[in-house]
Protein backbone atom coordinates (compact mmCIF):
# COMPACT_ATOMS: atom_id res chain seq x y z
CA UNK A 1 0.00 0.00 0.00
CA UNK A 2 1.65 3.43 -1.10
CA UNK A 3 0.82 6.10 1.39
CA UNK A 4 0.87 8.97 -0.89
CA UNK A 5 2.06 9.44 -4.63
CA UNK A 6 5.37 11.36 -4.68
CA UNK A 7 4.78 15.06 -4.90
CA UNK A 8 7.16 17.45 -6.48
CA UNK A 9 9.48 18.89 -3.90
CA UNK A 10 8.36 22.33 -2.62
CA UNK A 11 12.22 23.67 -2.64
CA UNK A 12 11.94 22.90 -6.75
CA UNK A 13 8.55 24.30 -6.61
CA UNK A 14 10.12 27.69 -5.08
CA UNK A 15 12.94 27.58 -7.48
CA UNK A 16 10.80 27.85 -10.87
CA UNK A 17 8.67 30.13 -9.58
CA UNK A 18 11.80 32.49 -8.28
CA UNK A 19 13.28 31.77 -11.70
CA UNK A 20 10.18 32.47 -13.62
CA UNK A 21 10.03 36.00 -11.87
CA UNK A 22 13.00 37.59 -11.92
CA UNK A 23 14.94 39.11 -14.93
CA UNK A 24 17.44 36.83 -17.00
CA UNK A 25 19.87 39.87 -16.43
CA UNK A 26 20.00 39.06 -12.68
CA UNK A 27 23.03 37.70 -11.09
CA UNK A 28 21.80 34.97 -9.23
CA UNK A 29 19.80 33.34 -12.18
CA UNK A 30 22.89 30.79 -13.39
CA UNK A 31 22.98 29.44 -9.57
CA UNK A 32 19.14 28.95 -9.52
CA UNK A 33 19.23 27.29 -12.81
CA UNK A 34 22.14 24.78 -11.92
CA UNK A 35 20.63 23.34 -8.54
CA UNK A 36 17.07 23.39 -10.30
CA UNK A 37 18.56 21.05 -12.58
CA UNK A 38 20.13 19.25 -9.99
CA UNK A 39 16.77 18.79 -7.92
CA UNK A 40 14.71 18.05 -11.31
CA UNK A 41 17.35 14.95 -12.37
CA UNK A 42 16.95 13.75 -8.81
CA UNK A 43 13.01 13.66 -8.81
CA UNK A 44 12.84 12.47 -12.27
CA UNK A 45 14.97 9.58 -10.90
CA UNK A 46 12.45 9.33 -8.07
CA UNK A 47 9.45 9.13 -10.22
CA UNK A 48 11.31 6.75 -12.38
CA UNK A 49 11.79 4.28 -9.66
CA UNK A 50 8.38 4.78 -8.63
CA UNK A 51 7.39 2.95 -11.47
CA UNK A 52 8.62 -0.26 -10.64
CA UNK A 53 7.61 -0.03 -6.95
CA UNK A 54 4.12 -0.14 -8.06
CA UNK A 55 4.56 -3.97 -8.23
CA UNK A 56 5.06 -3.59 -4.37
CA UNK A 57 1.44 -2.08 -3.85
CA UNK A 58 -0.23 -4.70 -2.03
CA UNK A 59 -1.76 -5.15 1.31
CA UNK A 60 1.53 -5.47 4.16
CA UNK A 61 3.46 -3.17 2.30
CA UNK A 62 4.05 0.58 3.19
CA UNK A 63 5.97 2.49 0.66
CA UNK A 64 6.67 6.13 2.05
CA UNK A 65 8.44 8.63 0.15
CA UNK A 66 10.86 11.45 1.11
CA UNK A 67 11.06 11.34 4.55
CA UNK A 68 12.87 13.90 6.68
CA UNK A 69 13.35 12.32 10.23
CA UNK A 70 15.12 14.58 13.22
CA UNK A 71 18.08 12.77 14.50
CA UNK A 72 18.64 12.17 18.26
CA UNK A 73 21.25 15.20 17.94
CA UNK A 74 18.70 17.27 16.57
CA UNK A 75 20.30 17.13 13.02
CA UNK A 76 18.37 15.60 9.87
CA UNK A 77 18.70 12.97 7.50
CA UNK A 78 16.63 11.97 4.48
CA UNK A 79 15.42 8.48 3.11
CA UNK A 80 13.64 9.04 -0.72
CA UNK A 81 11.90 6.13 -0.81
CA UNK A 82 11.17 3.62 2.77
CA UNK A 83 9.63 0.29 2.14
CA UNK A 84 7.65 -1.37 5.24
CA UNK A 85 7.06 -4.68 5.38
CA UNK A 86 5.71 -7.06 8.19
CA UNK A 87 9.37 -8.57 8.15
CA UNK A 88 11.76 -5.54 7.54
CA UNK A 89 12.25 -1.87 6.58
CA UNK A 90 14.22 -1.26 3.32
CA UNK A 91 15.96 2.62 2.56
CA UNK A 92 15.90 3.44 -0.84
CA UNK A 93 18.51 5.96 -1.55
CA UNK A 94 17.91 7.13 -5.27
CA UNK A 95 20.32 8.21 -8.04
CA UNK A 96 19.78 9.60 -10.97
CA UNK A 97 23.16 9.45 -12.71
CA UNK A 98 24.23 8.81 -16.39
CA UNK A 99 26.75 7.48 -17.83
CA UNK A 100 29.57 5.42 -17.15
CA UNK A 101 30.71 5.38 -13.67
CA UNK A 102 32.94 3.90 -10.96
CA UNK A 103 33.64 3.07 -7.38
CA UNK A 104 36.84 3.37 -5.88
CA UNK A 105 37.02 1.08 -3.32
CA UNK A 106 40.82 1.76 -2.09
CA UNK A 107 39.52 5.84 -1.99
CA UNK A 108 35.71 4.92 -1.61
CA UNK A 109 35.08 7.74 -3.90
CA UNK A 110 32.44 7.25 -6.23
CA UNK A 111 33.92 8.32 -9.93
CA UNK A 112 32.16 9.78 -13.27
CA UNK A 113 35.19 11.29 -15.08
CA UNK A 114 36.55 14.20 -14.36
CA UNK A 115 34.31 14.43 -11.30
CA UNK A 116 34.21 12.94 -8.09
CA UNK A 117 30.46 12.48 -6.67
CA UNK A 118 29.18 12.26 -2.77
CA UNK A 119 29.58 8.59 -1.65
CA UNK A 120 26.26 7.18 -2.18
CA UNK A 121 27.22 4.15 -0.46
CA UNK A 122 28.42 5.74 2.72
CA UNK A 123 24.98 8.17 2.88
CA UNK A 124 22.68 4.81 2.37
CA UNK A 125 24.66 3.38 5.55
CA UNK A 126 24.45 6.57 7.63
CA UNK A 127 20.54 6.44 6.44
CA UNK A 128 20.40 3.26 7.91
CA UNK A 129 21.96 4.23 11.20
CA UNK A 130 19.70 6.61 11.59
CA UNK A 131 16.87 4.30 10.88
CA UNK A 132 17.60 1.75 13.70
CA UNK A 133 17.97 4.50 16.11
CA UNK A 134 14.74 5.89 15.34
CA UNK A 135 12.96 2.60 15.48
CA UNK A 136 15.10 1.87 18.68
CA UNK A 137 12.96 5.38 20.03
CA UNK A 138 9.90 3.13 19.38
CA UNK A 139 10.94 -0.30 20.73
CA UNK A 140 11.35 -1.85 17.84
CA UNK A 141 15.15 -2.23 18.00
CA UNK A 142 14.66 -6.00 16.69
CA UNK A 143 13.26 -4.97 13.58
CA UNK A 144 15.63 -5.69 10.64
CA UNK A 145 16.46 -3.39 8.17
CA UNK A 146 17.77 -3.26 4.62
CA UNK A 147 19.50 -0.14 2.98
CA UNK A 148 20.71 0.16 -1.61
CA UNK A 149 21.54 2.58 -3.39
CA UNK A 150 19.46 2.86 -6.73
CA UNK A 151 20.69 4.02 -9.69
CA UNK A 152 17.60 4.92 -11.55
CA UNK A 153 19.09 5.67 -15.00
CA UNK A 154 18.94 2.94 -17.23
CA UNK A 155 22.11 4.28 -19.22
CA UNK A 156 24.00 4.24 -15.54
CA UNK A 157 26.34 1.30 -14.68
CA UNK A 158 28.86 1.13 -12.29
CA UNK A 159 31.99 -0.57 -11.78
CA UNK A 160 33.60 -1.40 -8.54
CA UNK A 161 36.93 -1.39 -9.36
CA UNK A 162 38.73 -3.81 -7.15
CA UNK A 163 35.65 -6.11 -6.78
CA UNK A 164 33.74 -5.79 -3.10
CA UNK A 165 31.07 -8.04 -2.43
CA UNK A 166 30.01 -5.25 0.58
CA UNK A 167 29.48 -2.75 -2.24
CA UNK A 168 28.25 -5.06 -4.80
CA UNK A 169 25.08 -6.07 -2.20
CA UNK A 170 24.17 -1.99 -1.46
CA UNK A 171 23.66 -2.06 -5.34
CA UNK A 172 20.28 -2.06 -6.73
CA UNK A 173 18.94 -1.05 -10.38
CA UNK A 174 14.91 -0.50 -10.52
CA UNK A 175 14.17 -3.65 -12.08
CA UNK A 176 15.74 -5.64 -9.09
CA UNK A 177 13.61 -3.90 -6.29
CA UNK A 178 10.71 -6.63 -6.19
CA UNK A 179 13.75 -9.39 -5.78
CA UNK A 180 15.14 -7.29 -2.38
CA UNK A 181 11.55 -8.10 -0.58
CA UNK A 182 12.48 -10.94 1.75
CA UNK A 183 9.92 -13.59 2.73
CA UNK A 184 11.75 -14.21 5.82
CA UNK A 185 9.42 -14.70 9.03
CA UNK A 186 7.31 -11.70 10.50
CA UNK A 187 8.46 -9.47 12.96
CA UNK A 188 5.11 -7.53 13.67
CA UNK A 189 1.50 -8.30 12.75
CA UNK A 190 -0.22 -6.01 10.39
CA UNK A 191 -1.91 -4.19 13.21
CA UNK A 192 1.63 -3.59 14.67
CA UNK A 193 2.88 -1.87 11.02
CA UNK A 194 0.03 0.46 10.57
CA UNK A 195 0.63 1.47 13.67
CA UNK A 196 4.81 1.83 12.81
CA UNK A 197 3.92 4.10 9.69
CA UNK A 198 2.71 6.67 12.20
CA UNK A 199 5.42 8.37 14.06
CA UNK A 200 6.98 8.03 10.29
CA UNK A 201 3.97 10.65 9.30
CA UNK A 202 4.04 12.25 12.24
CA UNK A 203 7.70 13.49 12.92
CA UNK A 204 8.45 13.88 9.11
CA UNK A 205 9.49 17.15 8.48
CA UNK A 206 10.10 18.29 4.80
CA UNK A 207 13.13 20.87 3.77
CA UNK A 208 11.06 24.10 3.03
CA UNK A 209 13.85 27.08 2.62
CA UNK A 210 13.35 30.55 2.05
CA UNK A 211 14.46 30.95 -1.69
CA UNK A 212 15.28 34.57 -1.79
CA UNK A 213 17.39 34.78 0.92
CA UNK A 214 19.29 30.75 -0.39
CA UNK A 215 19.82 32.56 -3.77
CA UNK A 216 20.69 36.13 -2.28
CA UNK A 217 17.84 37.66 -3.70
CA UNK A 218 15.94 41.37 -2.59
CA UNK A 219 12.54 40.39 -2.81
CA UNK A 220 12.63 44.07 -4.69
CA UNK A 221 14.13 42.03 -7.96
CA UNK A 222 10.98 39.84 -7.94
CA UNK A 223 9.10 40.77 -11.00
CA UNK A 224 5.17 41.22 -10.50
CA UNK A 225 1.81 40.66 -12.24
CA UNK A 226 -0.18 37.97 -13.51
CA UNK A 227 1.16 35.52 -15.58
CA UNK A 228 -0.41 34.88 -19.38
CA UNK A 229 -1.54 30.84 -19.24
CA UNK A 230 -1.32 31.25 -23.01
CA UNK A 231 1.63 32.74 -23.34
CA UNK A 232 3.48 33.35 -20.26
CA UNK A 233 3.83 37.27 -19.62
CA UNK A 234 3.09 38.88 -17.35
CA UNK A 235 0.70 41.42 -19.21
CA UNK A 236 -2.45 40.35 -17.92
CA UNK A 237 -4.88 43.26 -16.87
CA UNK A 238 -8.27 43.12 -15.48
CA UNK A 239 -11.39 43.56 -17.63
CA UNK A 240 -14.61 43.60 -16.22
CA UNK A 241 -14.90 39.70 -14.88
CA UNK A 242 -11.67 38.43 -16.38
CA UNK A 243 -8.41 39.13 -17.23
CA UNK A 244 -6.62 40.16 -20.32
CA UNK A 245 -3.29 39.60 -21.71
CA UNK A 246 -2.17 42.61 -23.32
CA UNK A 247 0.24 40.59 -25.60
CA UNK A 248 -1.85 37.54 -26.64
CA UNK A 249 -5.02 39.17 -26.05
CA UNK A 250 -6.23 35.86 -25.07
CA UNK A 251 -8.68 35.72 -21.33
CA UNK A 252 -9.29 34.15 -18.79
CA UNK A 253 -10.60 34.40 -15.28
CA UNK A 254 -8.42 32.32 -12.64
CA UNK A 255 -5.38 33.27 -13.22
CA UNK A 256 -4.81 35.30 -10.42
CA UNK A 257 -4.71 31.93 -8.44
CA UNK A 258 -1.58 31.36 -9.34
CA UNK A 259 0.10 34.50 -8.77
CA UNK A 260 -1.68 34.53 -5.25
CA UNK A 261 0.25 30.82 -4.99
CA UNK A 262 3.50 32.41 -6.42
CA UNK A 263 3.50 35.31 -3.48
CA UNK A 264 2.83 32.60 -1.01
CA UNK A 265 5.78 30.29 -1.59
CA UNK A 266 7.95 33.44 -2.49
CA UNK A 267 6.57 35.64 0.71
CA UNK A 268 4.80 33.87 2.53
CA UNK A 269 1.06 33.19 2.89
CA UNK A 270 0.45 36.58 4.96
CA UNK A 271 -0.60 39.69 2.55
CA UNK A 272 -2.55 43.04 2.93
CA UNK A 273 -5.36 44.38 0.09
CA UNK A 274 -2.45 46.72 -0.99
CA UNK A 275 0.26 43.90 -0.95
CA UNK A 276 -1.98 42.58 -3.36
CA UNK A 277 -2.97 45.33 -5.28
CA UNK A 278 0.74 45.98 -5.74
CA UNK A 279 1.55 42.46 -6.52
CA UNK A 280 -1.54 41.55 -8.86
CA UNK A 281 -1.16 45.22 -10.28
CA UNK A 282 -4.36 45.99 -9.59
CA UNK A 283 -6.25 49.58 -8.99
CA UNK A 284 -9.39 47.89 -7.28
CA UNK A 285 -9.48 47.88 -3.82
CA UNK A 286 -13.03 45.88 -3.78
CA UNK A 287 -11.95 43.61 -6.47
CA UNK A 288 -8.66 42.66 -4.74
CA UNK A 289 -10.88 42.21 -1.65
CA UNK A 290 -13.55 39.92 -2.95
CA UNK A 291 -10.54 37.45 -4.68
CA UNK A 292 -8.76 37.40 -1.38
CA UNK A 293 -12.20 35.98 0.47
CA UNK A 294 -12.39 33.11 -1.94
CA UNK A 295 -8.51 31.64 -0.87
CA UNK A 296 -8.06 32.93 2.56
CA UNK A 297 -8.89 34.04 6.12
CA UNK A 298 -9.12 37.44 7.43
CA UNK A 299 -7.71 38.58 10.25
CA UNK A 300 -8.58 42.26 11.09
CA UNK A 301 -6.38 43.45 8.06
CA UNK A 302 -4.56 40.78 7.15
CA UNK A 303 -5.33 37.74 4.78
CA UNK A 304 -3.76 34.20 5.47
CA UNK A 305 -4.00 32.53 2.17
CA UNK A 306 -5.03 29.02 1.88
CA UNK A 307 -2.02 27.53 0.33
CA UNK A 308 -4.17 24.21 -0.15
CA UNK A 309 -6.94 25.70 -1.90
CA UNK A 310 -4.71 27.76 -4.23
CA UNK A 311 -2.82 24.47 -4.89
CA UNK A 312 -6.95 23.20 -6.03
CA UNK A 313 -7.63 26.56 -7.95
CA UNK A 314 -4.50 27.38 -9.70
Amino acid sequence: MIIHNREKPIFMEKMEILLGRLPSTHPSVRAIESELYKVRAGFHGEKEVDYHLRELDRPGIFILHDLRLKTTTGSFFQIDTLILTESEAIILEIKNYAGPLTYDTQTRQLIRPPDVMPNPFFQVRRQQNHLQNFLLSEQLSHFPTKAFVVFANPQARLSIEPPDDKISHLLLYPSELSSKISNSSKRLSGTELTRLVTPFKKLNRPLDLNVLSHFHVDPAAIMHGIRCPQCGMLEVSREYSSWRCRGCLSKTKYAHFQALYDYSLLFGNQLTVKQTMNFLQMTSRFTAQRLLSQVSIRDKRVYHLDLNLLRLRK
